[in-house]
């Protein structure tokens, strides 16, 4: 059956709308952090969230008044973590100073991408159904890395030589392309012939521009996670070996990646610990912030203030190396400090409710979505030791969007 046959399969026009705009909600994470239109705080991918899960309410016939409930009770732990994550972070915005633009954030990067699991759960109740969405993903990171492939063949790069293409940085860039590598290598084991093909070298693109990036950051999480999607397939049966043979070919490929960096100014500085270097400015962020969480607890700093209270930190530091510096560098430094202990501990026991279910049933059998999804969870959660992979709407939602994964392909049947 294939993607389009998926989308046909479903009974009414709402249901079909309301999984179509969830697809469009992936496929267009690339301009998420975009405008619809300009002076109006309406962006696209969670446009396309709020009308899908709108058309889900209007659909009598799918019954989700009475489906949302027995959802939210089989998933309630989930979902409690989820509250404590909100709540904690709405209570710091409010007991600090806060502004509108401050609203605007707890509404793109946390209200609305903590939706996203749930239009996930409605929607997605079969596997193809899930990798439908997975699939429109992909084809939105592909396209924007083709961009970017075509402006680093006109030689627009940055001072230091790293591509950033229509994005902010190399490394917001990175940060969206790195998923790609890993539905990449899913889609490249699940399709046979020319689909195969496609994927596969749409995986080469999306792999040529997270290099030209330069972000050794990427490269790292996207090797531990193809290491988890490789390690939870290889245990299977010889049907599905062949995820953990592309993945530990992608794997190859990034040695080879960090190989050939061997000779470069970042590198060098990197490994002889320039004082100077992107590192060492990593360090002075991370002492500043561990202060900044220190002086603030238990209610942390509020949102979107990072910047404007590690300025006012300088005196009690070295001169820092960078100072246009919105966020500490760190996703678990960011959520204490964005909402407190309580948005923390909110984050990270949502990730254990789906990493405890997740290990009892890969016990019983393998799911291959499952092993998506959580590698797809862990290249973020490796990411988040070195930078925040969250404070933009594209990649806030692709952080939640991982856990929907999870927690759709955990409601499969075996």
């Amino acid at each position: 059956m294939t993607y389009v046959q998926v989308f046909r399969s479903e009974t009414t026009t709402l249901s079909k709308s309301s999984l179509l705009f969830l697809w469009l909600s992936f496929l267009l994470f690339p301009i998420a952090h975009l405008r619809m239109i300009s002076g109006i705080p309406a962006y696209w991918s969670e446009t396309a969230l709020i009308s899908s899960l709108l058309c889900l309410l209007l659909d009598d016939s799918f019954q989700v008044r009475s489906r949302f409930p027995q959802i939210f009770f089989e998933e309630k732990k989930f979902f409690i973590f989820t509250g404590i994550f909100l709540s904690g972070t709405i209570l710091s915005y409010f007991l600090n100073q806060h502004s509108i633009s401050g609203l605007g954030e707890i509404k793109s990067f946390y209200l609305i991408p903590t939706l996203l699991p749930v239009a996930m759960l409605l929607c997605a109740k079969t596997r193809r159904h899930i990798e439908f969405l997975a699939f429109g993903w992909f084809l939105g990171v592909a396209v924007a890395s083709f961009a970017g492939v075509t402006i680093y063949a006109l030689g627009l790069l940055t001072y230091d030589g790293r591509l950033s293409s229509l994005y902010l940085s190399p490394n917001h860039l990175a940060m969206l392309v790195a998923p790609g590598v890993v539905l990449g290598a899913y889609f490249a084991s699940i399709h046979a012939g020319w689909r195969r093909g496609i994927a596969i070298i749409s995986a080469a693109i999306i792999i040529f521009t997270l290099w030209a990036t330069r972000s050794y950051a990427s490269w790292v999480a996207v090797s531990g996670a193809l290491a988890v999607l490789g390690s939870l397939s290889w245990r299977t049966r010889p049907s599905f070996s062949r995820l953990g043979l592309v993945a530990i070919v992608a794997m190859t490929v990034f040695g080879t990646v960090f190989f050939s960096e061997r000779g470069t100014e970042k590198w060098q500085a990197l490994v002889s610990n320039d004082e100077r270097s992107s590192f060492s400015s990593r360090l002075i962020i991370w002492r500043s912030a561990v202060k900044i969480a220190s002086d603030s607890f238990p209610i942390g700093i509020g949102t979107g203030r990072f910047q404007e209270v590690y300025l006012a930190e300088q005196a009690n530091f070295p001169r820092y190396l960078e100072w246009a510096v919105p966020t500490p560098h760190n996703l678990y430094l960011f959520f204490f400090l964005e909402g407190g202990p309580l948005a923390l501990l909110g984050f990270l026991g949502s990730v254990s409710v789906i990493a405890a279910r997740a290990r009892h049933l890969l016990r019983a059998s393998y799911r291959p979505l499952l092993a998506l999804g959580l590698a797809l969870t862990m290249l973020y959660l490796i990411y988040g030791i070195v930078d925040t992979p969250y404070m933009k709407n594209d990649l806030a939602l692709a952080v939640w969007g991982s856990l929907g994964f999870c927690l759709a392909a955990l409601r499969l049947k075996a």
